[in-house]
């Protein structure tokens, strides 16, 4: 499993209590070396975040690690207590712009209907007009993600 980590994702872990923050370092590491441990309760986010790819896991009964993952990439957003993070998944998005590293922008409350391509860019355009489906890697060049 290949992980990577939101900017915001270690300021979310430090802020949180001393054995919380060992707890969410112990989930991550676990996660990395078998995603489907049944310890960390790994769950896709229902209803419009699920189809942003974003799922959490267990770190302890109270506090859950959000993360975006498409196939053997995960992208670790933010570490809080499981309302937090609730509250969060209802206000935001996971994004892969066309420029830049993908992460978490906030949507309106009154746009949860939104179509995915719109907000994140996810369809593009080739040259000969045909649509693509964006990954989050896209980017990276193939020359990036080699080295």
């Amino acid at each position: 499993m290949d992980i990577a980590f939101d900017p915001r994702f270690i300021p979310s872990v430090n802020a949180l209590a001393p054995v919380d923050v060992r707890r969410v370092w112990k989930a991550v590491e676990t996660f990395q070396r078998d995603p489907d441990h049944s310890g960390l309760n790994f769950e896709r986010m229902k209803g419009k975040a699920g189809r942003q790819r974003l799922h959490t896991i267990r770190a302890s009964r109270p506090v859950r690690v959000l993360l975006a993952r498409e196939g053997q990439t995960a992208v670790f957003l933010r570490a809080g207590r499981h309302e937090f993070i609730d509250k969060l998944v209802a206000s935001v998005a996971f994004a892969v712009p066309d420029s830049g590293a993908p992460g978490l922008v906030p949507i309106r409350p009154n746009t949860l209907d939104f179509d995915e391509s719109e907000l994140t860019g996810v369809t593009a355009r080739r040259a000969d007009g045909a649509a693509t489906r964006r990954t989050i890697l896209d980017h990276w060049t193939d020359r990036e993600l080699a080295d």
